[in-house]
């Protein structure tokens, strides 16, 4: 499943499972 939400900087993201295997990038996202 693919997830789209609009990040503080109001870039619309999306993310699917596997990139929960980057930390980095959730954390840049942050």
């Amino acid at each position: 499943r693919n997830i789209y939400y609009l990040d503080p900087a109001g870039f619309e993201v999306e993310f699917v499972q596997y990139l929960s295997d980057l930390p980095a990038e959730r954390n840049l996202s942050s």
